[in-house]
């Protein structure tokens, strides 16, 4: 096909070449010879001067044209197959990438796995309340991207990543004696200052590993969980009193996960709430503690909360990577 294509093209151009000489031969003669006739061939000489020039001018574009066209075509010829090798071979370098990439991500998803069994480790309470935590973020990170105003935010990587980061919420509480950590009753104002430092000193161990790592999306958005999750959407919170949208936004929805968790399990100084109890808290806290939109979102898909908790609790509890697709599966669906 590409033969034919060539050769099509060479027979175009040798016409066009013929007919140009053949005009630069053929029309001049053919004007003089009309003067000639009218007798007036010495009238006609000038005329047929500018024909013969302007064809002979146009006949030389042509040639020009053609020799051009002819060594592109050569070097067009030379360089596809170098063109072909050099697609292979960036074809190649890209799979390459993408593998370099997968492993590098499955790194980092090993790393956090490693740090959250760390705080496991210091409270072993907190190991299926992390499988929550993380269910229900993705849960409202997954509804918050459906809506108008997140939907260019909230991409299918925020979700991945709040569902990997937010389990590290509290890596802070390594750093934290365990006479307060694992104390059997309410906290003193001293000890409550003291563990609230678990905030800090997990942003800032998170911050530390973003040094190193360069860009790294996860650090980030763990770092994020980690150091802001204990601030209220009015500015009451902690470490640093941030309000409204100057919380990130994955902060903002682990908070609303960690404290309807928190409300609905049972602890060494309070029994757990039942789902009613907690809705009305947080719905009370909205625009206070909560930020209104997150809270929107709790209320769109409070039945699949409620189904995530008894899927994650008890002798019988699940891993929270085998639950359907969070917030797209019609077997769990919300009363949006």
């Amino acid at each position: 096909m590409q033969y034919r294509a060539e050769l099509a093209s060479t027979q175009v151009r040798f016409s066009i070449g013929s007919l140009t000489a053949a005009a630069v031969v053929l029309v001049p003669g053919v004007v003089l010879v009309g003067f000639a006739a009218a007798g007036a061939w010495q009238m006609g000489l000038v005329p047929t001067a500018i024909v013969l020039v302007t064809l002979w001018l146009l006949h030389g574009q042509i040639a020009a044209l053609s020799a051009s066209a002819r060594d592109t075509q050569r070097v067009l010829s030379d360089v596809s197959p170098r063109a072909k090798t050099l697609r292979d071979e960036v074809d190649g370098l890209h799979k390459r990438l993408e593998g370099h990439q997968l492993e590098l991500q499955h790194a980092r998803e090993t790393t956090a796995f490693a740090l959250t069994k760390l705080v496991e480790a210091r409270d072993p309470s907190t190991g299926v309340h992390l499988e929550r935590v993380r269910a229900y973020a993705k849960l409202l990170a997954t509804h918050l991207g459906q809506t108008t105003r997140y939907r260019d935010l909230i991409d299918d990587h925020f979700i991945h990543m709040i569902y990997v980061a937010s389990p590290l919420h509290d890596i802070g509480k390594v750093g934290i004696a365990d006479m307060i950590l694992l104390k059997p009753g309410r906290l003193t104002p001293d000890e409550t200052a003291l563990m609230r430092r678990h905030a800090t000193l997990g942003g800032r161990a998170l911050r530390a590993i973003a040094r190193r790592d360069g860009r790294n999306p996860f650090v980030e958005t763990a770092y994020d969980v980690a150091m802001y999750h204990h601030e209220k959407w009015d500015g009451s919170g902690y470490p640093f009193g941030l309000s409204g949208h100057h919380i990130p936004l994955t902060a903002r929805i682990v908070a609303l996960a960690d404290v309807y968790d928190a409300l609905t399990s049972q602890r060494c100084y309070k029994p757990a709430f039942s789902h009613t109890d907690a809705r009305a808290y947080v719905i009370e806290e909205s625009g206070k503690h909560f930020d209104p939109e997150v809270v929107e979102a709790f209320m769109a898909r409070e039945l699949d909360f409620v189904r995530i908790r008894e899927a994650l609790t008890g002798d019988h509890a699940i891993q929270s990577e085998d639950l359907p697709e969070l917030g797209r599966s019609s077997s769990l669906r919300g009363a949006a």
